[in-house]
Formats: structure tokens, C-alpha cells, sequence
């Protein structure tokens, strides 16, 4: 005849078995709590980089395709101490000029890239303009026929761009 053994747990080891399984219940939870918090510095950073892409791409583009398609004249002049790139054109009979220009931020803050499409009488008028791009700085020149872009965004990356007007746009004086 078989015999049947009977086990008896002790109290002390079912506690230990127990606080393992919490332990490692609780490591479970704290790694998965690191993995997401790796996670959303990973996913800021890709975020920050697409951003400062963006303000690059979009200002250095916007004013060389502006440039490129002027069918006037071409020129930078100052007004009121901002650089301001001017695309005049002759509809109608009237002069308008298109005036691209960066109105730095308050204290450090990021500025805009803004642009104003007006008669070449109106005055020169920053609360008259629409909005570009966000920028921390831009900078806009002639410079050999040429005009010339630079790009800083908010993370410090500079982008500099050549646009050549058509040759039925020269760069004016």
C-alpha cells in the first residue's frame, strides 16, 4: 500500500514567497515606469529636432521661392532699423511691393518672420503683417546679386541661403 506524505509549510516561508512575488511585482512596476519616462525624453527630443527642422525649412524656403518668383525688383532696405527684403510690382498701372521681414521677440524671446503685401506708398507698418514662421533670428542681406538668408532657430542651429531673382528682376540698389 502506498503511503501519503503530508507536507506542512511553515508560516515564515508562505510570508517570503509572498513578499517575493510583491517585490517583484513592485520591480515590474518601476521599470516600466523608467521605460516611458525614457520614452517621453526619446519622443521630446525627435519632436524639439522636427521642430527646429521646420522653422529652418520653412523660413529659408519661403523667402528663396519668394525671391525666385519676384516679377519686379528685388531689393533689401532698412526701415525703422529692421532689414526688410522688398518685392515691388507693377499691377495695374500701381506700384505694391511685398515686404519679408524679422521682427525679433521681447527680452530673448523667439521673434517672427513676417511678411506685409501693400502699396509702395503705405508706410512701413509691423501690425499690418502676417506671420511666417517662429524663429530665433533671421537675418536678411544683399550681397553680390544675390540675396542672402540666414536662419537661426531655437536651438541654436543656423541655416544660411543664396536666392538669385529671376533675370527680369534685378536686385535693386
Amino acid at each position: 500500500m502506498e503511503q501519503t506524505r503530508v507536507h506542512y509549510v511553515r508560516s515564515g516561508s508562505s510570508k517570503m514567497h509572498g513578499l517575493f512575488v510583491f517585490l517583484l511585482i513592485a520591480m515590474f512596476a518601476v521599470f516600466s515606469l523608467m521605460l516611458v519616462l525614457i520614452g517621453m525624453r526619446a519622443y521630446r527630443g525627435t519632436v524639439d529636432i522636427s521642430t527646429s527642422n521646420a522653422q529652418v525649412r520653412t523660413g529659408l524656403s519661403y523667402i528663396c521661392n519668394r525671391v525666385r518668383a519676384a516679377e519686379g525688383t528685388v531689393w533689401v532696405r532698412d526701415e525703422q532699423g529692421v532689414p526688410v527684403l522688398v518685392l515691388g510690382q507693377d499691377i495695374e498701372g500701381e506700384l505694391y511691393e511685398t515686404r519679408i521681414f524679422f521682427l525679433p521677440g521681447e527680452d530673448g524671446a523667439k521673434g517672427t518672420l513676417r511678411e506685409q503685401f501693400v502699396s509702395a506708398e503705405e508706410p512701413f507698418d509691423t501690425d499690418s503683417s502676417e506671420m511666417i514662421t517662429d524663429a530665433r533670428n533671421v537675418e536678411i542681406a544683399q550681397q553680390d546679386g544675390l540675396v542672402r538668408v540666414v536662419v537661426t532657430t531655437d536651438n541654436g542651429r543656423i541655416a544660411t541661403a543664396f536666392a538669385r531673382p529671376r533675370p527680369a528682376s534685378p536686385i535693386a540698389p
